[in-house]
């Protein structure tokens, strides 16, 4: 896959980040469409499933149940804001830390990110991915007075406040880039794919925000 290429669609950056990595996977169920995308195959941990050693974590006991009666039998409980985990991942350091869609969801994010630090060694990456509030279609949602928010959010997020908040937290921002949400292999309409060809011409206004972040040294 090109460099530039990989940047395209969220779950195509992430897999190839991940690949033949250790990866701990942040809110690995996709709760609440866990079931929906597991019965299609597109669940995100699927995905890294094939290509990583991966464990996931998530706060959803019931989710992880069903996921793990279809057989996807690798996902943990953990609440990373305070800092409770299984026991199958506590004093485990992995390569790669992801943290897809999920910093927004909480209400003291730079506490999760400080208490990830026990699950890295001297050379793990983290990387966030999270709305970008900048994005054409929240600037076209903005113009119509229409906040289009998940309910669960508990904030906008952009480039320089996301930043601020992992630097706060004890982290370096190595790099800052912007992705669109799903992945190539998606199924779109034609009205879809010319939108998306559009916006590939002004990256900051993709709908995702990705950072690569690891600890000060």
């Amino acid at each position: 896959m090109k460099n530039n290429a990989m940047l395209d669609y969220k779950h195509d950056y992430l897999l190839h980040v991940c690949n033949g990595k250790k990866v701990l996977h942040i809110g690995a169920t996709d709760y609440p469409y866990h079931e929906e995308r597991a019965k299609k195959g597109i669940l995100l941990h699927q995905k890294l499933n094939k290509i990583a050693n991966v464990i996931g974590l998530d706060i959803s006991k019931d989710a992880i149940k069903i996921l793990n009666e279809k057989g996807i039998s690798n996902i943990f409980y953990g609440d990373i804001v305070e800092n409770k985990y299984d026991e199958h991942i506590i004093n485990q350091k992995f390569d790669i830390i992801i943290f897809p869609d999920v910093i927004e969801h909480l209400s003291k994010p730079g506490c999760a990110l400080e208490n990830l630090k026990q699950f890295c060694n001297d050379k793990t990456r983290i990387i966030i991915t999270a709305p970008n509030v900048w994005s054409i279609t929240e600037l076209e949602n903005h113009f119509r007075k229409n906040e289009n928010v998940h309910p669960d959010h508990c904030f906008w997020t952009s480039s320089k406040t996301l930043k601020k908040l992992c630097e706060f937290s004890g982290y370096s921002v190595e790099r800052i880039s912007y992705t669109n949400s799903g992945a190539s292999d998606d199924k779109i309409t034609i009205k879809g794919k010319i939108f998306r060809h559009i916006i590939d011409k002004f990256p900051h206004m993709r709908n995702v925000l990705i950072l690569e972040i690891n600890q000060n040294r």
